[in-house]
């Protein structure tokens, strides 16, 4: 997934990214999304180096 977000970003034509989730269980943003359309920075830095596949 990692590598995904970082081609969203390289490619200047893409604008929003919509993630869903499948299955039985549950997705999660993984932060407040309510308090980013605020404006608000999460608490840790979300880059590269803390997606995992």
């Amino acid at each position: 997934m990692g590598e995904v977000f970082l081609n969203f970003r390289d490619d200047p034509q893409l604008r929003v990214a919509i993630i869903t989730g499948a299955g039985e269980k549950f997705f999660s943003a993984g932060w407040d999304l309510k308090a980013a359309a605020e404006g608000e920075a999460p608490d840790a830095d979300f880059g590269p180096g803390v997606l995992r596949d």
